[in-house]
């Protein structure tokens, strides 16, 4: 027997089916789960029965839902966003959808948020914010970014006490209760008041220089670069950077630390057995132990991590590009037990397709000098194309760590 015209109807677990003017014993659906979502829609739908394979349209009330056919017998759509209660109907071609007022997808109505006071904070936390909207409850808690904050009280649905968490950047806030998250707004976001600390060597300086062109809002964002030329992790007798950094974080209270060093650290290091030489596995070995010395500075202060990577050198620089593998393999070993950033890889900059070394690199999509004519140091256009990607590494992180 030949079937034309097919079309299941599910609504909150109810069964319609229709050929042409009479039921097919072929067809039916036999659940949906969920039946409740959120008004903002985003609910992923299962609907299993039988007869889907060619079906063409899902259908949410009137708005039509984007959906993916698994087989014959289950498909899965997106709630789109609604309100109230709708019927839900899934279309075989050449039938109109059939409809029932009485089993419905219910929409719950989630929480609005419409101002922030204060907007702006210590990026360490502890600020205390109202939050005024609609929808609140027992219950509700708050999200700054992907953040739980601690809700002091809620007051009535309308308005909700909070303490931010520690944070970088702006980050949205949304209130959550059981019908789900609020919308994120521009009237909903928190601003972090945050200190950029930069040190290292000479190419330490040449990031100092690039963060400014590259600064989102300097109001709520500053930079201290005290990064020193000449200077170090090798030679601690000429710059015992460990002590400098102790007093430094003492008296600025950065919230990020961005690291570079390495250009001058391509020699003998003094160990406990003499001097081991580049290259070498007792060089390794020491090497790592002054960088984990100062990671461990940083953490202890609070402050997140943004260890640079030494960026690949041009063949007349001095700094061998052998030598830049190795620092770099050591920093990242050394970075990999910290929970307070880590480090920051430049991956494939200044390489051309190719694989060879280039002086150029792509800043607001153009291609421009970056790197100084002895193929070590920085333009300022270089250090903008670094820094660019270190604040883009440090939104993420303040997403994902306190």
């Amino acid at each position: 027997m030949k079937l034309r015209g097919l079309v299941a109807v599910v609504m909150g677990g109810a069964i319609l089916a229709g050929c042409g003017g009479g039921a097919s014993s072929g067809t039916a659906v036999s659940s949906i789960s969920p039946i409740v979502g959120p008004s903002t829609g985003g609910t992923r739908v299962s609907i299993t029965g039988t007869g889907f394979a060619n079906a063409t349209k899902v259908d949410f009330g009137t708005v039509s839902a984007s959906f993916s056919v698994v087989d014959d017998s289950k498909l899965t759509a997106v709630a789109p966003a609604g309100i109230g209660s709708v019927p839900v109907t899934v279309t075989v071609p050449g039938d109109t959808p059939l409809s029932s007022s009485q089993d419905q997808y219910s929409y719950r109505s989630v929480p609005t948020v419409r101002s922030v006071t204060p907007s702006s904070g210590s990026a360490r936390g502890g600020t205390r914010v109202l939050v005024k909207g609609a929808g609140f409850g027992p219950g509700t808690r708050m999200l700054v970014g992907d953040h739980p904050a601690r809700v002091v009280q809620v007051k009535n649905a309308h308005v909700l006490y909070g303490v931010i968490p520690a944070g970088f950047g702006m980050q949205d806030i949304r209130v959550v209760t059981s019908a789900g998250p609020s919308i994120p707004t521009k009237s909903a976001q928190f601003d972090y008041r945050s200190k950029i600390l930069v040190i290292g060597d000479s190419l330490g300086i040449d990031l100092g220089w690039g963060f400014t062109p590259t600064m989102p809002d300097g109001h709520y964002l500053s930079v201290t670069d005290d990064a020193v030329g000449s200077t170090g992790l090798v030679r601690s007798d000429y710059y015992n950077w460990p002590a400098k950094l102790t007093r430094e974080l003492r008296s600025l209270r950065p919230t990020v630390v961005v690291v570079l060093f390495g250009a001058n650290d391509q020699q003998p290091i003094q160990t406990s057995r003499g001097l081991a030489e580049v290259g070498t596995t007792a060089w390794t070995r020491a090497y790592g132990a002054k960088v984990r010395r100062l990671v461990a500075v940083i953490a202890k202060s609070g402050a997140l991590i943004a260890w640079v990577g030494m960026p690949r050198m041009g063949p007349r620089a001095q700094v061998s590009e052998r030598f830049v593998r190795q620092v770099n393999t050591v920093d990242q070993a050394a970075l990999r037990a910290t929970t307070r950033g880590g480090f920051v890889s430049l991956g494939t900059m200044f390489t051309t397709r190719s694989g060879t070394y280039t002086s150029n690199v792509r800043v607001s999509g153009a291609s421009v000098l970056g790197r100084q004519p002895d193929e070590v140091h920085l333009t300022p256009s270089g250090a903008s194309a670094i820094d660019t990607l270190v604040l883009a590494m440090l939104f993420r992180w303040g997403k994902a760590n306190k």
